[in-house]
């Protein structure tokens, strides 16, 4: 509410399910994942910054922060249509089109 983002309700179901966990995996060559979403938008995000970070790539779907991956360097995106994204400035990585794809990658 502070930054004025409000979270469908698709997206606080995968919170209520998932929000707090972390997954570091023991090979290295992955990456460690935190459903943190509080964490992930931090404090010097807005609403407006997240309805337009992946227009560069030309995905024109409103995504909302869930969480933070590879050593808080990728914010981890999904959007209503449950599709999951990492995201930085200069790069992104598209996760899957499901929960279970995105758990698998």
């Amino acid at each position: 509410d502070e930054i004025g983002l409000e979270y469908p309700e698709v997206v606080d179901k995968f919170l209520k399910e998932y929000g707090m966990l972390n997954i570091n995996p023991r090979d290295k060559c992955y990456f460690d994942v935190s459903f943190n979403a509080i964490k992930a938008i931090g404090c010097n995000l807005d609403g407006s910054y997240f309805k337009e970070c992946l227009a560069e790539y030309d995905i024109n779907e409103t995504v909302y922060p869930i969480g933070e991956a590879s050593r808080k360097n990728l914010l981890v995106l999904m959007t209503l249509t449950e599709s999951f994204y990492c995201f930085t400035d200069g790069l992104l990585l598209f996760l899957g089109g499901s929960v279970d794809e995105m758990l698998d990658c």
